[in-house]
């Protein structure tokens, strides 16, 4: 159940369910079938698993009142379109349907604070299992560059870096190879 279902429960909340749904829309106001992208949203914002702040809504009788009449004033079949989505896997619990099924819910907030806890445990679970940072081998670090973009650009630098490295490090020991050389072949000839 709605922990406030006064404040959460209302008109608008439908509204922002359906309005942004084409099929939704054709499905309560005119009377089209619902098909299963408006009985996802309308489970994801009232049914059982939801943790909307308007789930279950339905269950709560001055809410269902409300949208009873409004669907008399609209020719809205409540009725038909939770029994479709219930058909295809998409429960939304609602007074008129089984009044058994409403009593004893939690309320939303209590559903999202049971996720959290869940979430975690799990995440503790898992961190222990596993090093902080595994290691990935090289070929899959490369892989994933072109989906970092600053991984990507930072790689970019240090290979041009590396480069520069390398010419200069060449020089410079060439240099040195080169000055040893002349100060052998001129100790040879001081020597000789």
């Amino acid at each position: 159940m709605p922990s406030q279902p006064e404040i959460v429960c209302n008109k608008d909340a439908m509204y922002n369910v359906t309005s942004t749904l084409h099929s939704c829309r054709y499905a309560l106001y005119q009377r089209e079938p619902a098909d299963d992208e408006c009985c996802a949203a309308l489970a994801a914002a009232y049914g059982p698993t939801s943790t909307a702040p308007t789930a279950n809504c339905f269950c709560d009788e001055d809410y269902w009142k409300m949208m009873k009449d409004l669907s008399e004033h609209n020719r809205i079949k409540w009725d038909s379109v939770f029994k479709h989505c219930t058909k295809s896997g998409f429960e939304v619990y609602y007074i008129d349907a089984d009044k058994n099924k409403c009593t004893g819910l939690i309320t939303a907030e209590e559903k999202a604070e049971e996720k959290k806890i869940k979430e975690e445990e799990e995440a503790a679970a898992a961190a222990e299992a596993e090093p902080i940072q595994p290691m990935r081998s090289y070929g899959a670090w490369m892989r994933d560059l072109n989906e970092d973009v600053w991984g990507t650009v930072s790689f970019t630098f240090a290979m041009i870096s590396l480069v520069g490295f390398a010419v200069m490090s060449w020089s410079f020991i060439f240099d040195v190879y080169q000055d040893l050389a002349e100060g052998i072949i001129s100790k040879r000839s001081k020597n000789s």
